[in-house]
Order: structure tokens, then C-alpha cells, then sequence
């Protein structure tokens, strides 16, 4: 894609790529466009609408993405499953980043690139204009090549099984990124929220060799330590941080206020 493309261009996905430190967060709660705003005032890169864990409706998250689109902050979206339709409505209605929740297999892999991509890269299927434009006319061929560049796909591994087969996930062209969910990945393992454990680390170091073998980045999710975090990033994932969600921080900033006012010397 040029410079003179109208289509949105996903800054999160060109950064990440190039190894470079970038940040996003998740949205649970917020229903409008004021969601983007704050994240893009509060210097991230990206977020995303955590469509697997909350009820904000198709609608609330079309507006936000359709929003952020012209901020320039990348709108993703983690949708609920491996489902065909879910992952073209969220295309559709803005996000330039599919999150795919517990993908196992290279199979899974195969098929999810499937789904993201216009032919010949997969079988999406077309939309006609669209909020990645801001609704400007594209050559039908040029809208194809620019959103098959500019989509970003991340697989996530959550499991064992996901770990002992991240070198297919990691193989598959059409994957940009793999992303490790660590709490859900520590239950599994049996430490549950033990991030700093060996077995944790051990699964840690057998997704980022993979990725290093295919040139797939490698990014992790749910450590809220930073020492922990520059531990696996000097490992060799990607310095990309996720930074929590609205929920965290509505309650971290209830608590410190309500904290700060009982701990206030009073005469």
C-alpha cells in the first residue's frame, strides 16, 4: 500500500513487525467512542474490544472502531471464537486486528488465515465500501491488496496442547503475530497466575523459538509485573505491552481515591 491510499493504515501491526515498543489496551466497558479517544491521549497504539469476555454489543463496537479509524490508533477486536461470520462482521465494521482466542493447532492456524484474507490469500468475503476508507472509492483490486497488507491476525496460544504445537501456529502465513495469554496458559499448566514459574517460563521460551523460526512475532498477555514482562522480552518476545483493561483501571483509580481519603489526617 502507497501513501496516497485512502485505507487506513495499521500503525500497531507496521510497528510490532518491525520489533518496535508499542502498548495497547482492552475495552470491557466502554459502549462509546470516548473509549478510542482516551486511549489514543493516553499514548497507546492500539486497543482492542474484548468481544470474548464482555456484552458490548456489535453496534457500541462498531462506533468505537469506526472512531479510532480516524485517530490514527489501531482498532482491534477479540472476538469470541474461531467463528467465520464473527470475524467478517468485526472486519466489516472497522477493526484493522483479529485476536483469536485458544488456537491449538496449525490447522486452526490454516483455517483463521483462511477466514482474515481476501482471495488468493484466503476467502473472505467482500463488503464493498467501507470505514477503512472512510467510505472513499478504492480500484476493487487496490481495496483487496491494502486490506490484505494493513489486517492484522494474532493467534493466541492458551494451553499445553497450543504450546506443543506452536511451530505449526507460528508457520502459517496469514498468523502476523502470536500471543501468548498467560493466565489462562498457567491454569492449564496447573500454577495458575504463577508467571514467573519454570514451567511457565519453559512454555514461554518454546513459543518464542517458534516464532524466531518463522519470523512470527511472539507477544504475551495478563502480566501485570514489569519485571516479569522484561524478562520475556529480553527472551525474545516482542516489546509490545498490554497494558489492562477499562475495568482495571476504573477500580485501580476507585481504590487509590478511597484509599487516599481514609488515610487523610483529619483534626
Amino acid at each position: 500500500m502507497n501513501d496516497t491510499s485512502p485505507y487506513a493504515r495499521n500503525n500497531f501491526k507496521h510497528l510490532v513487525l518491525a520489533g518496535k515498543r508499542c502498548s495497547l489496551i482492552s475495552f470491557r466497558l466502554a459502549r462509546t467512542v470516548d473509549a478510542a479517544m482516551i486511549a489514543k491521549a493516553a499514548g497507546h497504539d492500539a486497543f482492542y474490544v474484548d468481544a470474548q469476555h464482555c456484552p458490548i454489543d456489535g453496534d457500541a463496537t462498531a462506533q468505537i472502531l469506526g472512531a479510532a479509524l480516524t485517530m490514527g490508533i489501531t482498532p482491534m477486536v477479540r472476538i469470541r471464537g474461531h467463528n467465520q461470520l464473527e470475524i467478517a462482521r468485526a472486519l466489516d465494521c472497522g477493526a484493522l486486528g483479529i485476536i483469536v482466542p485458544d488456537v491449538e493447532t496449525g490447522e486452526q492456524a490454516v483455517e483463521l488465515a483462511h477466514h482474515v484474507r481476501f482471495p488468493p490469500l484466503g476467502r473472505r468475503s467482500i463488503s464493498g465500501l467501507t470505514t477503512h476508507t472512510g467510505y472513499a472509492a478504492m480500484p476493487l483490486a487496490d481495496l483487496v491488496a491494502a486490506a490484505n497488507s494493513e489486517t492484522m491476525l494474532i493467534a493466541m496460544i492458551e494451553s499445553r496442547r497450543g504450546v506443543e504445537n506452536a511451530d505449526a501456529i507460528a508457520s502459517v502465513s496469514g498468523i502476523d503475530a502470536v500471543l501468548i495469554g498467560t493466565n489462562d496458559l498457567t491454569i492449564d499448566l496447573g500454577v495458575a497466575g504463577q508467571h514467573d514459574h519454570p514451567k511457565t517460563a519453559e512454555a514461554f521460551s518454546t513459543v518464542i523459538a517458534a516464532g524466531k523460526q518463522h519470523n512470527t512475532p511472539v507477544m504475551f498477555a495478563g502480566i501485570g509485573n514489569l519485571e516479569i514482562a522484561a524478562r520475556y522480552i529480553n527472551m525474545g518476545a516482542a516489546p509490545c505491552w498490554f497494558g489492562g483493561m477499562d475495568t482495571k483501571f476504573l477500580l485501580d483509580g476507585a481504590r487509590r481515591e478511597a484509599e487516599a481519603f481514609r488515610e487523610l489526617a483529619l483534626d
